[in-house]
């Protein structure tokens, strides 16, 4: 397993709710859920840095191409989404047993 670092993170207003209440909903911790915002934010920064390099080599990619990727993004993310509650549903089957 790798390392980790504590910090203290000062959240006001709606940052201090909604992010807790998403960890709520989704059955993470809120550390668990902002890791997994961080770790979502990284993955985005290299997919931008990727599409730069490709539409430098390639040409700009269309509106109809990026709704095309939008969709399958989405679905993607609703099967990962699936994925962790069946996962966290056969892991609590497990406990319980």
């Amino acid at each position: 397993m790798g390392w980790a670092v504590t910090r203290l993170t000062v959240l006001g207003g709606p940052l201090a709710i909604t992010p807790t209440a998403a960890a709520d909903a989704e059955g993470l911790t809120l550390s668990s859920w902002l890791a997994e915002a961080a770790a979502d934010r990284l993955r985005l920064k290299a997919l931008h840095h990727l599409v730069d390099e490709w539409e430098a080599e390639h040409g700009a990619i269309s509106v109809a191409e990026l709704d095309v990727l939008e969709d399958k993004v989405a679905e993607a993310r609703r099967s990962a989404k699936q994925r962790r509650r069946r996962a966290g549903t056969k892991a609590s089957r497990a406990v319980a047993s």
